[in-house]
């Protein structure tokens, strides 16, 4: 078999198992079914192996065909990217998916893409915001941001592009009426309000100077997996609120919250780009790493002491 008619044998058996049907991908790939089938079985002939598990309703990839597809994906991607590094000569170019958390995007992605897009005129961007890591593979997508303690080994590439420093912060009201706490240990007896994420009993780690101090918060009513709410709640003289710097800023410097604690603060978050790992990174991917990293530079403390 020539060799760029297996490079179309790999196409269209990746186009199969996305689509899930012969028909779905002959219609992305402009030719008959019967063609796609032909070329299927030609496919798993050559291999001596049997791909696909064809069934009335949909097509199921076999455990050969699982490892088969991940092969073929990496050896297109590659494929592309090469002709993409010629073509482009450098230049940023084509369209680029991003994925990031909620509130990030939101406050900040969004300002940091727009400069992006005026500094690249040729690329464009797909901002994808979800506060969980979608698989980057399954949904096209170039780089994830995310801002975690500590990221679990993978096959993807991370890199550490700021810290988010994290600020514990209450209304007025709230210490009014509750006291202001003047030692770590005091905040066992507030009502603190962090992201519902683990057990509630999961103690809050300040760190100081090189110090570390946990506390154990039994008495916290309120507990949220949405960052504004617990904005809001710190707000409304809920709790003291374990909030990013950047979250809590506008009403700290207004005086409707309050800092507490200081120069105590919650263990800050790192935000990191994931992406693939790739023979030749295309430049817009490359370029907007880059970009990111400055921006964060400049946008986040070097360091939190």
């Amino acid at each position: 078999m020539a060799g760029r008619d297996r490079f179309e044998s790999l196409r269209t058996f990746v186009e199969v198992a996305r689509a899930g049907s012969l028909a779905g991908a002959a219609r992305v790939l402009r030719r008959a079914p019967s063609a796609v089938s032909r070329e299927l079985g030609a496919l798993e002939a050559r291999l001596g192996a049997e791909l696909v598990q064809r069934t009335t309703r949909r097509l199921q990839l076999t455990a050969a065909g699982e490892r088969y597809l991940t092969h073929a994906r990496g050896i297109l991607e590659a494929l592309d990217e090469a002709e993409r590094d010629l073509t482009e000569q450098g230049v940023p170019r084509g369209v680029l998916r991003v994925s990031a958390p909620i509130v990030f995007g939101q406050w900040v992605l969004v300002p940091w893409v727009e400069a992006f897009l005026r500094a690249h005129p040729e690329v464009s961007v797909e901002l994808i915001l979800e506060d969980e890591l979608v698989d980057l593979v399954q949904g096209g997508v170039d780089v994830a941001l995310r801002i975690v303690t500590r990221l679990e080994p993978s096959a993807l590439v991370v890199r550490r592009v700021a810290v988010q420093p994290y600020v514990l912060c209450a209304s007025p009201g709230y210490l009014r009426e509750h006291g202001t706490p003047r030692r770590v240990r005091e905040l066992a007896e507030h009502q603190v309000l962090v992201p519902l994420r683990g057990p509630a009993a999961r103690p809050l780690e300040l760190l100081h100077a090189g110090r570390t101090q946990e506390v154990r918060l039994t008495k916290s009513r309120f507990r949220s997996n949405n960052l504004p709410a617990l904005h809001g709640a710190a707000l409304r003289g809920l709790g003291i609120a374990s909030l990013p710097e950047y979250v809590a800023a506008p009403e700290l410097a207004s005086g409707a919250l309050v800092r507490v604690l200081a120069p105590w603060r919650p263990t800050p978050r790192y935000i990191s780009a994931l992406y693939l790992r790739r023979a030749a990174m295309p430049a817009h991917v490359r370029a907007f790493l880059d970009f990111v990293t400055e921006r964060a530079a400049k946008h986040f403390p070097p360091d939190l002491d």
